[in-house]
């Protein structure tokens, strides 16, 4: 068969039965399933972000500069790809995005097949179990005793440390941040293109249900992202070997590195689904066939004053008005200087960057303020804090897009309830700092000081300086201890599976239970008071943490947390309504690419430097090696609560602000276009008058 830009195929294949589903409804299902597992990726990403801390030994602010990676992709190619795709085939374009972020899933995957799982990993695990980090019977050569131990040297620990399973090196920074740039690209063109070629191809008052529909659909896909994250976290980073610490324990790293092998083929798949649909839609242009032709149709119906128009003479009028420039391809600097003198879209763009950094900001590091707040592991923290996320925010976006569509509230309405909910918002995150566990601390960390001391006169003998974190507890007081050889363990014990590891011989266990020590604001209690300490070498330490009990606190917090990210998701269908039409018809495009550029630049690049250097400032005790710093183990966590919420009320509350200038500007605004509608559908059937509007 002959093809056209109305052909459904690739290349020479246009068979005739696939033209049937050149449909808005289908390309709905696709892009739909499309956003699904882009967002799969997005929130396996902010899940298994800690994980990746450790495996690596990142500090959460570089982590941080590494997901600018993502926004800086977008920022490049947001404009180029708004003015180029939107003249374009809009289906080509997102496949070829898709298949980038298809790359960027490998990429990620890559880190494992080149490095495995780690040599720290790998020693606490029966098949590779090594016996020095537990045992200071004699020097390692490959793993710092953690036990009490004399006459151990910085230099002699300094030589033992090697780099070869990625710790502390640059390989993997670098190929985290080639991920984020092309991830960032299929983001960019899928979130530019595939909604204004949906807009283009259906009823203008159809839009905003829509748009929730693909919006709401979208979010099930970081629900899914989460859940799977979940079950792949629960796996020990190489899952065919057996752990002998239990999930709970902090230096537990899951199977991060699995779902992105998974991900990027289905990308992959979406992306040659995709490209099957033609440059323009064959209904479309079949609703539309009349007098004039599809974008020239629109712009009639779009301009200034009314006068009467006959078949006869539209051909003339139309004419005339390309003689004025009407249908003119305008130049890129044109089209850009008509956007920017749009004051309705500018403030709309920037309020929304706003916005962005404040939610932004808890959707990246959800989990690990999870993690750290209410003692949950990765995998547990992923699914109660991730899944209550996400299904907030599609909820209020699936909502608000049945409203819009049903009721069609004009502008003003939905601008005063954004003023509304950004309030409330601004409230729900004031009230979360103060929703913290009373849980016990590391003994040796004074929270009132916002210091950590775990050396004392009696471990001194000990040489526990360079010791990795290697949390212990002595479980009849419910106290955990910062490793074995900072309480003088020097011997250990391990099960007939080897599996579970207990530490006696223990000789500087401060005896706090029985003196009158105050304690700290996290129920600890702090190294720098006077104790005695326990003359009994029989008292067993367990391995791990002691277990801790946020359970009330932790439903408190997702209960507001849900409600916060209900309200901020009925907002956002209204704010990308506004964009599509505040602007002409020929440059809903480039609008869209100029939204997403100042988000990027202003909201989204600065949002993980700044939360990441927040919650660092907040870190108590670094992981470190010689002149290295790995990642934060324990964290100040009243300062980072306080940080973590501030920051994003503060954020809320600009966005707002601008929120209510905005009103004053767009109250009156049009957000359907029903009028134009009907003149369209008129049109379409050849009626013998038609009335048209010309702008002055």
């Amino acid at each position: 068969m002959a093809t056209t830009d109305q052909s459904c195929g690739i290349g020479r294949c246009h068979p005739p039965w696939l033209q049937k589903l050149a449909t808005p409804r289908c390309f709905l299902v696709v892009y739909s399933l499309m956003g699904i597992v882009q967002g799969i990726s997005s929130s396996y990403s902010t899940a298994t972000l800690s994980t990746l801390e450790k495996r690596f030994k990142i500090p959460t602010q570089t982590i941080g500069v590494l997901k600018t990676g993502n926004e800086l992709s977008q920022i490049l190619l947001c404009l180029a790809v708004g003015y180029l795709g939107g003249r374009g085939s809009r289906p080509r374009w997102l496949a070829w995005g898709v298949v980038a972020s298809a790359a960027s899933s490998y990429l990620l995957g890559l880190l494992h097949v080149w490095y495995g799982p780690g040599r720290e990993a790998l020693a606490l695990t029966e098949e590779h179990f090594d016996i020095s980090v537990f045992n200071a019977s004699l020097p390692s050569q490959r793993e710092v005793p953690l036990l009490c131990q004399a006459n151990r040297t910085s230099s002699e620990v300094c030589q033992q440390e090697h780099t070869t399973s990625g710790e502390y090196s640059l390989t993997p920074l670098i190929l985290i941040f080639l991920s984020e740039i092309m991830f960032g690209v299929g983001y960019t063109t899928s979130n530019m293109l595939g909604q204004t070629y949906m807009d283009d191809h259906v009823k203008k008052k159809n839009t905003p249900f829509l748009l929730g529909v693909i919006m709401s659909t979208n979010m099930f896909g970081p629900a899914l992202g989460f859940s799977f994250s979940s079950y792949c976290l629960r796996l020990y980073v190489d899952p065919t070997l057996t752990p002998v610490i239990q999930r709970e324990d902090p230096r537990w790293i899951g199977a991060w590195w699995l779902g992105w092998m998974l991900l990027g083929s289905v990308k992959l798949l979406m992306a040659l689904l995709v490209a099957f649909f033609p440059k323009a839609l064959p209904r479309r242009d079949q609703r539309s066939a009349g007098a004039h032709g599809p974008r020239e149709e629109r712009a009639l119906t779009r301009l200034g004053d009314a006068q009467p128009l006959t078949p006869s003479a539209s051909a003339a009028d139309l004419t005339a008005l390309k003689h004025r420039g009407r249908f003119d391809q305008d130049s890129f600097l044109q089209s850009l200087l008509r956007l920017l003198k749009n004051k309705v879209l500018i403030c709309n763009i920037i309020a929304n960057s706003a916005l962005i950094m404040g939610a932004y900001g808890y959707w990246l590091y959800l989990v690990k303020y999870t993690e750290t707040q209410y003692h949950k592991s990765a995998s547990g923290a992923s699914m109660v804090a991730g899944v209550t996320f996400i299904v907030a925010i599609s909820l209020g976006m699936m909502c608000s897009g049945l409203i819009m569509g049903k009721f069609r509230p004009g502008a003003k309405v939905v601008l005063s309830w954004n003023i509304f909910i950004g309030l409330l918002h601004v409230a729900g995150s004031l009230s979360l700092i103060f929703l913290g566990c009373k849980a016990n601390g590391v003994y040796g960390v004074d929270i009132f000081r916002g210091t950590a001391n775990f050396q004392n006169e009696c471990n001194d003998m000990c040489d526990c300086q360079n010791v990795k974190y290697q949390p212990v507890c002595y479980a009849e007081k419910s106290i955990t201890f910062f490793s074995p050889c900072h309480i003088g363990c020097k011997s250990n014990y391990l099960d007939t599976n080897g599996s579970v590891v207990y530490f006696t011989n223990c000789t500087c266990i401060p005896d706090v239970w029985f003196n009158k020590s105050s304690p700290t604001r996290t129920g600890g209690y702090s190294a720098s008071a006077t104790v005695s300490y326990l003359d009994e070498a029989s008292v067993t330490i367990a391995n791990g943490p002691c277990p801790v009990d946020c359970s009330a606190m932790l439903h408190m917090y997702l209960g507001i947390l849900f409600v916060i990210e209900l309200l901020l998701g009925s907002g956002r269908v209204a704010n990308v309504v506004l964009n599509l039409r505040c602007v002409d018809e020929k440059d809903k495009t480039l609008a869209q690419g100029l939204s997403l550029l100042v988000i990027s630049v202003f909201g989204l690049l600065p949002t993980p430097i700044i939360y990441g250097a927040l919650m660092d400032t907040t870190c108590l005790v670094w992981d470190s090696s010689c002149d290295s710093k790995g990642n934060c183990w324990i964290y100040d966590n009243n300062k980072f609560r306080l940080y973590f919420n501030l920051m994003g009320a503060g954020a809320i509350a600009i966005s707002t602000l601008l929120d209510i200038k905005l009103l004053s500007l767009a109250k009156n605004l049009n957000l359907y276009d029903a009028e134009s509608e009907e003149k369209e559908e008129i049109l379409s059937e050849n009626k013998p008058s038609i009335l048209v509007k010309v702008k002055n």
